[in-house]
Order: C-alpha cells, then sequence, then structure tokens
C-alpha cells in the first residue's frame, strides 16, 4: 500500500523487499506469489531510489541460504557501508559475525546499535546476548536480571535468561528468574516454557 501511494519512497521498497524475503523463506507454501524475482526487484527498485539504502541489501542477504556466509556478509558489509547508523543492520551483523565466530566484533556492533537505540529492548538483548556468546558470563549474568526488570513483557529477553542460567547450571538464579516470572500469571507463554524447562525430566541436570 505505501509503495503505490509513494513510489518514490525508497525505504518502503527496502521493507517491502524485506518482507517478501522473509515470506519467501519462512511461508513458502503460504505464499505462492511471492518469488526470489519480486524480492530482487523491489530491492533494486529502493536501491535505484536511493542508493545508500542499506536495508535493500539486508532485504538480498535473506535471500542467500543460512550458511552462505560469504555471500551474507559481502551484501552485509554494502549495508554497514551506506547505513553505518541504522541500528537492525548493526545486528544483522553482529549475528553473522556471532555465528563465524568473531565474537569481538559481534560484541562491537552490538553495542554501536544499543548506543543508536538505547530504549529498544531488541538493542539491549542483543548487547548482552553478544557479551554471553563472547564467554563473559561473570558480566553478563546480573546483566540478563537488569533487562527482564527493564523490559518486563518481552519474553524472548526472559527465555535468554533463562537458558543462559540453565546452560551454566545456575539453577539458583534461573530459580530466582522463574519466581519472578511466575508472578506474570500463567497466561505468559513464556511462563508456560519455564515451567517446562522444570518439569522432572530436567532435574538430572541439577546437581
Amino acid at each position: 500500500e505505501v509503495v503505490a501511494g509513494a513510489p518514490g519512497f525508497a525505504r518502503a521498497w527496502a521493507l517491502l523487499a524485506a518482507a517478501r524475503s522473509y515470506a519467501l523463506r519462512s511461508f513458502t507454501n503460504e505464499r505462492p506469489n511471492v518469488t526470489r524475482a519480486s524480492v530482487v526487484e523491489a530491492a533494486q527498485t529502493a536501491l535505484r531510489l536511493d542508493p545508500n539504502c542499506g536495508a535493500a541489501y539486508m532485504a538480498l542477504s535473506g535471500l542467500e541460504a543460512f550458511a552462505s556466509y560469504g555471500a551474507r556478509e559481502a551484501l552485509n558489509s554494502k549495508a554497514l557501508a551506506v547505513s553505518p547508523n541504522d541500528p537492525e543492520i548493526l545486528m544483522v551483523c553482529a549475528n553473522l559475525a556471532c555465528r563465524v565466530g568473531r565474537a569481538r566484533e559481534a560484541r562491537e556492533h552490538a553495542i554501536q546499535a544499543h548506543h543508536i537505540a538505547p530504549l529498544a529492548a531488541v538493542t539491549a538483548f542483543y548487547s548482552v546476548a553478544m557479551l554471553e556468546f563472547a564467554g563473559r558470563h561473570k558480566e553478563s549474568s546480573q546483566l540478563w536480571t537488569d533487562l527482564t526488570r527493564r523490559f518486563p513483557d518481552v519474553d524472548y529477553i526472559w527465555l535468554g535468561a533463562l537458558s543462559v542460567a540453565a546452560a551454566y547450571g545456575d539453577w539458583d538464579h534461573f530459580d530466582a528468574i522463574v519466581s519472578r516470572l511466575s508472578a506474570r500469571g500463567p497466561s505468559s507463554g513464556c511462563a508456560r516454557r519455564a515451567a517446562a524447562v522444570g518439569q522432572p525430566e530436567m532435574a538430572s541436570r541439577r546437581p
């Protein structure tokens, strides 16, 4: 609707390309009219209107296979070169750097994204998650708790805190998080997942 009403709006074309790219990867059978060519067309339109539209390169990177690290990184680098202060692009770059083992670089991108958008839950999550991936659990442990307090309604932050506590066998911390999470009520999908983790079959993992 936006590109139909404002065909000269590059960002809208980039977002359309990103939406199509996501649909193509995740809902292929449900979106038969979404094709690779339609993603490329929207992204190229965005870049023709604004060569500095990094989001268009991000949409194109979504067409690459997960293991095509070189191709994805090439597009990430183009996106970052033209849009160095886009927090979404920085987080995508952090994600890929983390996956190929460049933890320090991933952390730097995540911190920059958080500095640019400090009120966004997702950038806060990335800044702590990338610290975790760098093996600095002692530093990140309290930060997870801080995030759950700052963003009490964001389930993926609670799940991140729980997953990390369980991975390190920090069951006292895990139980404390579950206790606070339970106060949100049984309607929370996150609370149900936490309850599942606490089932008897998990007891063998505890000391």
